[in-house]
Formats: structure tokens, sequence, C-alpha cells
């Protein structure tokens, strides 16, 4: 992350609209396993996704 900035690339907004993309389209439990964080995580994103 530390090289991007460097180059100019923010990664973190990046990264925030990419994980909303990914809670909006599936489950907490499979995003968690996907991705390898915390369920919790998963399940905050998937509310901050608006998803059900």
């Amino acid at each position: 992350m530390r090289r991007l900035h460097r180059l100019g690339i923010r990664a973190r907004p990046v990264r925030s609209t990419a994980l909303l993309d990914l809670a909006a389209g599936l489950p907490a439990v499979v995003l968690s396993k996907l991705l390898g964080i915390h369920i919790r995580s998963a399940t905050r994103w998937t509310q901050h996704s608006g998803a059900s």
C-alpha cells in the first residue's frame, strides 16, 4: 500500500468499493471464507452494503 501511495495511487477507496460490491452480492459467511476475514468484519461489510 505504501508503494502505491508513493506513486499517487490511493488503494484504500478502491479496496472499500470492491469489498462493498462483493458484500452486496455474497452472504457474509462466503465473504469471510473467500477473503479470509473474520465473520464479524464480513457481516459489517454486508450490512454496510445494504444487502439483506
